[in-house]
């Protein structure tokens, strides 16, 4: 009794392992009884595939589905790559109905059978397609390394047949032909360049693999490398943009004069722009002890920590600049004074419309036009040729393997916004025109050393380029530096502009160099010296230097600004916590806008293709396929 119930219980744990292997099994409610395939192989490396297939449907089906492989990942010496193997003249030999349901670089499906049409017992398929192979440059010379058949298939097969016929001799040495993952080995022979054979155990989800090893010229694989006279054309456009800057981008010579004010006519915010090219919030806001001093408002502390001011309207603002009158017309709008807690969240709105029209002004008089229309455009169209041109070279070596038209776009994509953030950064930070300029040598380095690195790495990690395509790359990343550097420079001033801006330097140097005899005998002569300077030396971004130049220098206080309190008067470095402070409140209150509201935001067949390498299945080709 106890002999049958161990039996029994041996006969039952045995069952329970099968069940998941037979549930599988009978889902696809089909097996291969047979399948042959022929298989022909060009000197370019072309695999003409023709599979004859016998299924024998225990279940009713519509028929099945055949899934062929494009992209495989494969490993050499500990380095993995992806390679892309187009599947292309996919052709119907049987008098079946096929659609093709999927088409991407993974793979293609091809499903066989009609909609609501089942089908029961043995039906043949024979279809025949074409594998490009290319070159996968091996260490150890070329590989026909070929999937038979697949490991993919839901279905098993009980009998394979295939013909294998190569261009060339090949030393039957190197041939290796086994099955499933455990290198079962398959009768097969060699005839001339013929391999043919046969398998009979079953196979299912594994796979049968013919493994040669092959001298490199084997196969005259084609070649889709054209960094070469790419590289060229992009090295010419790069080139061509160095010329620009020398035409039309560097600039005139500039005299820097020696300055105790700013030009005249032009207002503290107009220096801003001529200065750097562009206007910062900061200008505007300095427009207000500007036109203080002119004796067009009065600026009044309303507490002892200067966190609220009072803007009192002395008269109407006269100027030549739309944008400065509309800004002092915003803040005495029905009104003929403002504090600056009233300003808050409500007026950046007016600055920020200012601070990108203020240059209107030179932009509608050609006399007085601070830089050039040509040096401009080209600036511009520099900075959109240079990352196109470096994603036009990456999408080309992404391609000099595949020629799959998809890594073309993707290397473009990718390329192209990785050279437009290098471009961007560089435009910023290479300029040594004094437009957007950044005065500090290391740290223009400190920024770029690395975006330029990580570019650079990013592109040739990407595409795997070839050694020869590498050296060609970093010829033309070492041009496209230049050009990235005479772009950011393009940016040329007119003789107008010129003459501004030799004035501007030459007032910067005085506030910052200046010996504090002179500046005491100037103040001497113009008490408001101090004053009628800060609105600039504040845009230049120097009013600490300007202020400690007066450390020893009594200063009153001027008449349009009334301290906390009365009778206080201000004189020596006591000045600067008053209105360096009240600069301060005016920037927050002037440049604040309302803090913007928080917002908060879907098949095809087959999966994965790739495989190893090293056992049945793991090779390029065969696939798999199912029932459906």
């Amino acid at each position: 009794m106890r002999k049958i119930k161990f039996l029994f219980i041996s006969i039952l744990l045995f069952v329970i392992t099968l069940v998941p292997v037979s549930a599988d099994y009978n889902a696809s409610g089909a097996v291969a009884k047979n399948i042959d395939v022929t298989i022909n192989v060009n000197e370019q490396g072309v695999v003409e595939v023709r599979e004859r297939l016998t299924l024998d449907y225990f279940l009713p089906r519509q028929g099945f589905y055949r899934d062929i492989p494009q992209e495989y990942r494969m490993t050499f010496d500990g380095e993995t790559k992806t390679h892309f193997w187009p599947v292309e003249n996919f052709k119907v030999i049987s008098n079946d109905s096929v659609v093709q349901t999927d088409d991407s670089r993974n793979g293609k499906v091809y499903r066989f059978g009609e909609q609501g049409k089942y089908i029961t017992g043995e039906k043949t398929y024979e279809y025949s397609y074409e594998v490009h192979m290319r070159d996968m440059k091996a260490p150890y010379g070329q590989w026909f390394y070929y999937n038979v058949i697949g490991d993919t298939f839901d279905f098993p097969f009980e009998s394979v047949n295939f013909t294998i016929n190569l261009p060339k001799n090949f030393n039957t040495e190197y041939l290796k032909v086994h099955a499933t993952r455990d290198n079962l080995p398959v009768d097969f022979e060699v005839n001339g360049n013929t391999i043919t054979g046969s398998y009979s155990k079953e196979l299912f989800h594994q796979g049968l693999t013919v493994d040669l090893q092959l001298p490199n010229g084997y196969f005259d694989f084609p070649t889709f490398n054209y960094t070469l006279p790419v590289g060229i054309a992009v090295s010419a456009v790069l080139v061509g943009v160095i010329l620009l800057y020398f035409l039309f981008g560097r600039d005139l010579d500039v005299v820097e004069s020696v300055e105790f004010e700013a030009p005249e006519g032009i207002s503290s915010a107009e220096v801003g722009y001529i200065y750097r090219g562009h206007v910062k919030t900061n200008d505007i806001v300095s427009l207000i002890v500007y036109w203080a001093s002119k004796g067009f408002l009065m600026i009044e502390e309303l507490d002892e920590n200067g966190s609220n001011l009072r803007l009192l309207k002395v008269k109407d603002l006269e100027t030549e600049n739309d944008a400065e009158r509309k800004v002092f017309n915003a803040l005495f709008r029905n009104r003929d004074e403002v504090t600056t807690d009233k300003l808050n969240e409500t007026f950046g709105k007016h600055v920020q419309s200012a601070s990108m029209s203020l240059m209107n002004r030179f932009k509608r008089d050609k006399s007085m036009k601070i830089f050039d229309t040509k040096a401009s455009f080209f600036k511009v169209l520099s900075a959109i040729v240079l990352p196109l041109s470096m994603g036009l070279f990456t999408a080309t070596a992404s391609i000099e393997t595949s020629g799959y038209s998809g890594d073309f776009l993707i290397g473009l994509a990718v390329g192209g916004i990785a050279f437009l953030i290098s471009t961007v950064i560089g435009v910023i930070t290479f300029v040594r025109d004094g437009i957007n300029a950044v005065s500090n040598n290391r740290l223009t380095w400190m920024i770029n050393i690395p975006v330029l690195a990580i570019v650079y790495i990013t592109v040739v990690s990407y595409t795997e380029m070839s050694t020869m395509s590498i050296i060609y790359f970093t010829v033309i990343f070492v041009i496209f530096i230049l050009a990235l550097i005479a772009t950011a420079n393009m940016g040329r001033r007119t003789k107008v502009g010129s003459r501004y801006y030799g004035q501007i330097l030459g007032l910067k140097r005085f506030i910052e160099v200046a010996e504090e005899d002179r500046i005491r005998a100037l103040a001497e002569e113009t008490p408001e010296l101090f004053y009628n300077i800060l609105p600039y030396a504040y845009v230049l971004g120097i009013t600490n230097t300007w202020i400690k130049r007066f450390e020893h220098i009594a200063i009153d206080n001027p008449d349009w600004y009334q301290t906390y309190g009365t009778g206080t008067v201000l004189r020596d470095m006591y000045i600067w916590n008053n209105i360096n402070r009240s600069l301060s409140t005016l920037n927050h209150a002037m440049t604040s806008v309302p803090a913007s509201k928080g917002s908060s935001g879907g098949g095809s067949f087959g999966g994965g293709f790739g495989g190893g390498g090293g056992y049945g299945g793991g090779g390029f080709g065969g696939g798999g396929g199912g029932t459906w």
